[in-house]
């Protein structure tokens, strides 16, 4: 499975809000307060904490700061994180306390990344950014939290989402959901999609496959799909996988199967004959010498040279070697005509010459002039 698709699969619900067009999305979490008799010792499936003396997410900010009711950069370190790290603290919403852990807005900064650059995090916490899933797992599993996608539409509309629960695992667990709670919405609309670890969320789903890459005949090009999960660029479905397009091979329509790259294909009677190179497919016009057969032979349908011919089946030559015309006629060939012949002793290739059979004879022409009577 290719690392980065795995990654983009495993946050595909944080794009899946029902919109045609999307100017701006932020995403944040914010701790739950519980009950005192909730046990949070079982909800740490991954860690071990120790007290930090920095603000442990943007609720403590907000809570320990004199300057913390303004949104905007600040320091924190989750409980058992290695180092301190700056984060965005949106206190404009929901009463504020909200750590910001993606924003995306004019799309001046790439989301397609490595695993490795999804984990340590990307971009710029000013603009456009990727917290960074190994931030996000150790946030997300030093209390109970709830996550938050506000949306500004390219109209100015806007609304969000909540989510009352939201935890990942550590990198051992390949940053998966292991929690997503109820969810809220300001908007009319369906929850979040939460698609299979090696698809992810498009607006323009039309679920390309090996058999049809442009997605139903063109359907991905003109964006006439809908929304829902898919593969990424770059792969295609085959079954209920996506594979990397290389994989697939060619699909021929008129047998309905799939052949390999690198093989060929041949029809029912062998008068045509396709191959996949680079996964494109070839198909030419292919027909059986009249001294050779079209057959399966272990599991291979092509054209078979006869007994006594040896080729590829579409040119078949005579493998046995006859001397002079009367070997011709001898080996059953009563018919006048060219025919390859090899003298004994002859140093160089069989060459053609012409045959007239005659009663019971086969003459060896050596010179033939036709005159306009």
């Amino acid at each position: 499975m290719e690392p980065s698709v795995a990654v983009r699969a495993i946050f595909a619900f944080l794009c899946t809000i029902t919109i045609a067009f999307t100017s701006s999305e932020e995403t944040s979490i914010h701790r739950r307060s519980l009950p005192s008799t909730t046990d949070d010792t079982q909800m740490a499936h991954y860690f071990f904490y120790q007290r930090s003396e920095y603000p442990k997410d943007c609720q403590d900010v907000q809570s320990q700061c004199s300057t913390s009711n303004s949104s905007g950069v600040y320091i924190i370190k989750p409980d058992g994180f290695e180092e301190p790290f700056e984060v965005f603290c949106n206190n404009d919403v929901g009463g504020g306390g909200w750590t910001v852990i993606q924003r995306r807005d004019s799309g001046a900064v790439n989301f397609d990344r490595s695993w490795s650059q999804y984990k340590d995090g990307f971009g710029f916490l000013s603009t456009e950014f990727w917290l960074g899933n190994e931030k996000l797992s150790y946030l997300t599993n030093q209390a109970h939290y709830e996550l938050r996608v506000d949306i500004k539409l390219s109209n100015g509309a806007s609304f969000y989402t909540t989510y009352r629960g939201f935890r990942i695992t550590d990198e051992w667990g390949q940053y998966q959901v292991t929690h997503i709670g109820e969810f809220e919405c300001n908007a009319t609309g369906t929850p979040f999609t939460q698609c299979p670890t090696n698809m992810i969320y498009g607006t323009c789903s039309c679920k390309a496959t090996c058999e049809d890459p442009n997605g139903h005949s063109g359907c991905n090009r003109d964006c006439l799909g809908t929304e829902g999960c898919t593969c990424p660029a770059g792969f295609l479905m085959q079954g209920s996988d996506c594979i990397r397009a290389s994989g697939c091979g060619c699909f021929v329509a008129e047998a309905n199967l799939v052949i390999p790259d690198g093989e060929t294909y041949v029809n029912d009677d062998c008068t045509r004959n396709c191959s996949c190179n680079n996964n494109r497919l070839i198909c030419e016009d292919y027909r059986c010498s009249t001294n050779a057969v079209c057959d399966v032979r272990n599991e291979i349908r092509q054209c078979y040279c006869n007994e006594g011919y040896e080729g590829d089946g579409e040119n078949c030559p005579s493998s046995v070697s006859y001397r002079d015309c009367q070997d011709v006629y001898d080996a059953g060939n009563t018919q006048d005509g060219v025919y390859s012949i090899m003298p004994t002793g002859w140093p160089g290739s069989p060459f053609n010459v012409h045959c007239r059979m005659h009663g019971d004879e086969g003459w060896t022409v050596s010179h033939f002039n036709a005159a306009n009577l």
